[in-house]
């Protein structure tokens, strides 16, 4: 049996950079909320839009349902006059994080969502290192520069006030790495059980991961040139493996599809035009630092800010020669793909379920 190395003065300049991932996001995130006064460190507090308006007394009722009435996870008499809540927890409330706030009293839950805020950043930058690492993409002190990127893409930070979607960013590059170790021929569990987890944790966020995977199945068909024969055989793995998935998160899902079917559901596509939402050149203003746009968080351009560094990186991905053209080819029109998908209505309906 491996002796584990719990010296940290012994440990690999890995193990150093996995934590300086993880650490240094939230300490920024932190560093932030305590120069903004945020509670406990001020007046102020970190609710805002969704986040004040109805996610609060989602948590609330999250509190009072662990501890004092596990039945209203089904059916509460405090919804109207009464009605099933089982689609209201499969959105909002299956977050593992969710679990901090409990030690929190109703007035002190302020406190408790900004330390899941800070730690939902430490673990998206944590996940990004570790997949890097186990994919041996990257390794060292690189995993850092790529982590911290990760964290603070302009995504995560315009959507800091949705945290039940953050969950999402945590697990995609441990799905991504889960899915690579199972297309080696490695163990299929890593893949199923990240791709499960979305799946629990929060179905809107899972089934835009679901799109981008088969997606990312496509580009990666590319890498090589595979025959027909190891083409259908990585497609059956990915398929296999993604039906699993399904069926092991059916507890979720199945009853709130069934729910949705009689809500929201009836609504589908209604209203839908077939038009660009922005002007495409609009989008370039996206990659500067600082153009988040509060007033256009239901209309605007898309949050796609990365920093310079990974758009330095692509650049390089596309002029070198070394990989393979046809590979660059598919990545091109991937990337194009999912450029379009952000501002043409009817994909852009696609990717949020219709």
């Amino acid at each position: 049996m491996k002796k584990i190395n719990l010296n940290p003065l012994r440990w690999h300049v890995n193990t150093y950079a996995l934590w300086v991932s993880f650490l240094l996001p939230g300490l920024i995130m932190l560093a932030y909320f305590a120069y903004r006064k945020m509670a406990p460190f001020g007046t102020s507090s970190i609710l805002t839009v969704d986040l004040g308006q109805q996610y609060i007394d989602f948590f609330a009722g999250y509190r009072d349902a662990v501890l004092h009435s596990p039945t209203s996870i089904f059916y509460s008499f405090a919804k109207g006059l009464g009605g099933e809540t089982y689609g209201d927890w499969a959105y909002y409330l299956l977050s593992p994080f969710n679990l901090l706030l409990l030690p929190f009293s109703n007035a002190k839950l302020p406190v408790g969502i900004l330390l899941v805020t800070v730690l939902k950043y430490s673990f998206a930058g944590w996940s990004m290192a570790y997949a890097l690492r186990s994919m041996r993409w990257q390794s060292g002190w690189q995993l850092p520069i790529f982590s911290v990127s990760y964290a603070f893409m302009g995504w995560f930070v315009a959507n800091e006030l949705n945290l039940l979607w953050l969950d999402a960013a945590i697990l995609l590059p441990l799905i991504v790495m889960g899915l690579e170790r199972y297309l080696d021929n490695q163990s299929h569990w890593r893949y199923i059980w990240g791709l499960t987890a979305i799946f629990i944790i929060n179905y809107y966020m899972a089934y835009m991961i679901g799109i981008f995977l088969v997606v990312y199945l496509l580009w990666r068909l590319s890498w090589q040139p595979y025959s027909l024969r190891q083409r259908g055989i990585i497609f059956g793995r990915f398929v296999f493996g993604s039906v699993i998935s399904l069926g092991l998160a059916t507890f979720v899902w199945l009853p709130t599809a069934a729910s949705l079917v009689n809500s929201k559901g009836q609504h589908m596509l209604s209203g839908l035009k077939n038009e660009f939402e922005y002007k495409p050149l609009d989008l370039l203003a996206k990659l500067f630092n600082g153009t988040y746009n509060f007033d256009q968080m239901q209309t605007g351009t898309a949050n796609i800010f990365v920093g310079s560094l990974i758009l330095i990186v692509v650049w390089f991905f596309f002029t070198y020669r070394d990989i393979r053209w046809q590979t660059r080819v598919v990545a091109l029109l991937v990337t194009a793909f999912l450029i379009v998908s952000m501002m043409y209505a009817p994909l852009d309906v696609a990717w949020h379920g219709f």
